[in-house]
């Protein structure tokens, strides 16, 4: 009979929890063979994280500054009315925003050594 080999990434913190989870998934018939893979140490997972954030910083600017181009671009009769104010609390409720990405200090953190 042939068999087939199947790879799938998984993310997990334990191993044993994911031998299970593929029994459970696939059943009997399947011989888990699992590995892990993952090998950024975690100062590395951090500085990913840190990147995520600014990633995040980003599109929350890109976001505010369409808003605020938007504003710009309606007709004078329309920039102090109703619609325009909306606009103005959705750019200030941005600028909060990016302010608290502003925040976090990865670079902070020291991990004990394993040793």
């Amino acid at each position: 009979m042939p068999k087939y080999k199947i790879v799938i990434h998984v993310d997990s913190t334990r191993i044993d929890l994911v031998k299970r989870q593929c029994l459970t998934a696939f059943g009997k018939d399947i011989t888990a063979q699992v590995t892990k893979v993952d090998t950024q140490t975690r100062a590395q997972r951090l500085e990913e994280a840190g990147d995520w954030v600014a990633d995040a910083k980003q599109v929350v600017v890109d976001l505010r500054d369409e808003m605020q181009e938007w504003k710009d671009n309606m007709p004078e009769g329309l920039q102090n009315g109703s619609k325009a104010d909306e606009i103005d609390e959705c750019v200030s409720q941005l600028d909060e925003i990016e302010s608290q990405l502003d925040q976090p200090d990865f670079n902070s953190v020291t991990f004990p050594s394993m040793m």
